[in-house]
């Protein structure tokens, strides 16, 4: 009884200090998303917001034209347990794509699709042998996703699928999530 809750506080306290990494991260990435906005607002539209999924974070999508864009997701990934009980995944990411964007009758209403790529850090946590394995990851990503922007508004619904590759440490991964973002 005492192994498993000294293995859930373990688990809770290292989920807390990579959140807290990573909370310093996405202020400074949040930062220099907003100068790189003011600066470059007469050339491209840029949408900020927020993803709920895998990865779960903060979005920005740069408009390079009315039909292309740059997706850029920094966030927390969360893998959740296993079936056989004994190992959790999480970490976090930098995740891109280049975005075709295609218009559809609905006003409002466009779909989407690009190829990228992610990086990142994750460890399993092995709950029985409470012991931790540290990994970096690098994937190839696709990007097939709808998007609503509200008329009259700044406001935009997402919600997309991304199936990729894991080069490093290999495999196939499938991600992807539900956000809203906000034109600036």
């Amino acid at each position: 009884m005492c192994v498993t809750a000294f293995s859930i506080e373990f688990s809770t306290l290292h989920l807390y200090l990579i959140m807290f990494r990573l909370r310093h991260l996405l202020i400074g990435i949040a930062a220099s998303l907003l100068f790189i906005t003011n600066l470059n607002t007469a050339q491209a539209q840029v949408a900020v917001g927020i993803r709920g999924g895998n990865p779960s974070g903060i979005t920005a999508k740069f408009y390079t034209g009315k039909s292309n864009a740059i997706d850029v997701i920094v966030g927390l990934n969360y893998g959740g347990r296993e079936r056989n009980g004994d190992r959790n995944l999480y970490g976090y990411s930098l995740s891109a794509d280049y975005q075709w964007i295609k218009r559809t009758n609905t006003t409002g209403l466009d779909w989407y699709y690009g190829l990228g790529a992610s990086v990142g850090r994750s460890n399993y946590y092995y709950w029985k042998d409470e012991y931790r394995d540290d990994f970096y990851q690098f994937a190839i990503l696709g990007a097939l996703g709808l998007e609503y922007v509200i008329p009259s508004s700044p406001i935009q619904i997402f919600g997309e699928l991304n199936p990729g590759v894991d080069l490093i440490p290999g495999g196939i991964y499938f991600g992807g999530g539900i956000g809203i973002r906000i034109k600036l």
